[in-house]
């Protein structure tokens, strides 16, 4: 059994301002297609040759772009009240502990001798266990609600 480094609130920070930029990101990436998208159809009805067919169809595609730039703005200035959870709590504040153990066992039903490896991350305590996270698979789905 190994004592991994402890997950700390400047941890979960750091995780949580990860997150929130990868969101914003997609957010302002989709708004920006929305407006190109909305550009592009209106430029191509503005094109054609019947004055009936703009009419008609360029306001409702003009509404659509407005729509797109609102939700552009909107994305910009998003602020998600997750990137609050941790205001006035110390960084160094300890929210869970890590350890990584191996473990063998022998399945009664089976004559194989079974081996596991696994981090489980427990509480500050050490006295519960949060989750139990294959090797392999760490740290990247551990998802903590603390």
């Amino acid at each position: 059994m190994d004592v991994l480094p402890d997950i700390t609130v400047a941890d979960s920070i750091k995780m949580l301002q990860e997150q929130y930029q990868n969101e914003k990101r997609e957010k302002i990436d989709s708004a920006k297609k929305n407006i190109s998208h909305w550009e592009n159809t209106i430029e191509k009805q503005m094109k054609k040759d019947n004055d009936l067919i703009v009419r008609a169809l360029v306001p409702g595609s003009q509404e659509r772009l407005r729509e797109a730039k609102t939700e552009l703005e909107k994305a910009e200035q998003w602020d998600p009240d997750y990137l609050n959870r941790y205001n006035g709590r110390s960084p160094s504040e300890i929210l869970a502990k890590k350890i990584n153990a191996s473990f063998s066992f022998q399945n009664p039903t089976l004559t194989v001798r079974q081996e596991i490896s696994a981090v489980f991350v427990l509480s500050p305590d050490g006295r519960n266990c949060y989750k139990m996270v294959n090797r392999e698979s760490f740290p990247y789905q551990i998802s903590l609600s603390i």
